[in-house]
């Protein structure tokens, strides 16, 4: 996988794709996200969110939220592809009982 960093300058774009929120303590997130990465890659995620893309992104990005707000040291992480269409609630679900694809629009 190939990653490359840019700055794209959009009125609002939409996403889908799959979250978790991870804490910051001790580094914590900065273990775990690329072992979220390599989940994805791993369980075919990283096929069904392609997808979904629509071009105005290719590929996928990783998306950090800021939760510190909600709770001290704590973030969440997300990896998406740009989308557009009907507004997704849960985009699939994998062999587990929770869900894990979500809607994200940023304005």
């Amino acid at each position: 996988m190939n990653m490359n960093d840019n700055v794209i300058e959009q009125q609002s774009l939409t996403f889908v794709g799959i979250k978790r929120t991870f804490s910051c303590v001790d580094g914590e997130n900065l273990r775990e996200i690329p072992k979220m990465w390599q989940a994805a890659l791993a369980d075919g995620i990283e096929e069904r969110l392609n997808g979904f893309n629509n071009g105005a992104i290719s590929g996928l990005v990783g998306i950090c939220v800021d939760q510190r707000e909600l709770q001290d040291n704590q973030m969440e992480y997300w990896i998406t592809t740009s989308y557009s269409g009907e507004v997704l609630k849960v985009c699939f679900q994998s062999n587990s009982p929770r869900p894990i694809g979500w809607y994200l629009k940023l304005k």
